[in-house]
């Protein structure tokens, strides 16, 4: 039996976005928001960070396996680019989740101070998001 691993996604990798189609089959157990604050800035390549507290930051969470797993740590450069790193998530539903987060160390690009990408007005200025 493959180990499963949650995975939560906040930018270019959720649905609507270009990268979605790197998820491959992996299986969306739908909409989510972190159980803490933290701030999510926008940039050609978006990021959360651990060391603000401005609001939960929005995304989806998806069941990976291991292989999927190594596959996004390549994607997002772990770690050194982003480093994953395990958080408490509330999905939709209600059910609390542990998952793996990608971040980033302090601030840049702009603040998207709703925590949700998908609201874009602090992302339309920010080159590469037309």
């Amino acid at each position: 039996m493959k180990s499963v691993e949650y995975v939560f996604v906040y930018g270019r990798l959720r649905c609507g976005f270009w990268n979605e189609l790197l998820l491959g089959s992996a299986k969306c157990l739908g909409t989510a928001r972190t159980v803490h604050d933290y701030a999510l800035y926008a940039r050609t390549m978006p990021y959360v960070t651990l060391d603000e507290a401005v609001s939960p930051v929005w995304g989806e969470v998806y069941a990976v396996d291991g292989h999927m797993l190594r596959n996004l740590d390549s994607l997002m450069a772990h770690p050194t680019w982003y480093r994953r790193h395990v958080l408490p998530v509330l999905l939709e539903g209600g059910e609390e989740v542990n998952a793996w987060l990608y971040t980033r160390k302090g601030p840049g690009g702009s603040l998207v101070k709703s925590g949700d990408l998908l609201a874009r007005t602090a992302v339309a200025a920010e080159p590469g998001w037309e």
